[in-house]
């Protein structure tokens, strides 16, 4: 009984897990990694938001919402979400305009440059678009991106 109990469990793990598509994409605060990541949601103007999880180094979609995304008409989507930095007890939130083909990639680096701090200001701030509060440097292994 216990046998049967244990494979039924392996089981639905199994499923849970290939129903998850998993990306590399770490997210770089500051030149540090950023290891707080709430309300993380990816959205484009011709569909709805989706939910997804980020782990240092990785963001889990489901495999419908990672279909759903590819699909998508858009040429880029926008991934949102908050982050506590380190020495910050409030949370930052971010807006990130990410091409739609770096999917294909085999990893994404999302670095942010909070204008704050007053080496990225002098360096970025004539780059700044639309008043923004920080600046963004998108790497993948063929192209960069810069916002």
């Amino acid at each position: 009984m216990k046998k049967t109990i244990i494979i039924f469990f392996t089981f639905i793990a199994f499923l849970y897990n290939a129903q998850i598509r998993k990306s590399n994409l770490l997210i770089m605060i500051d030149e540090k990694p950023c290891l707080i990541v709430n309300n993380l949601q990816l959205e484009s103007q011709t569909m709805k938001s989706i939910n997804a999880n980020y782990v240092v180094g990785t963001i889990d979609i489901s495999e419908n919402d990672y279909t759903r995304l590819l699909t998508d008409q858009s040429m880029s989507f926008n991934l949102n979400f908050e982050s506590i930095l380190a020495n910050h007890s409030l949370s930052s939130k971010y807006e990130v305009t990410i091409p739609k083909i770096y999917l294909n990639q085999k990893y994404i680096i999302i670095n942010i440059f909070n204008m704050n701090i007053k080496n990225y200001r002098k360096k970025y701030s004539e780059l700044i678009k639309n008043n923004k509060e920080y600046y963004v440097v998108i790497e993948t292994p063929n192209s960069m991106k810069f916002d």
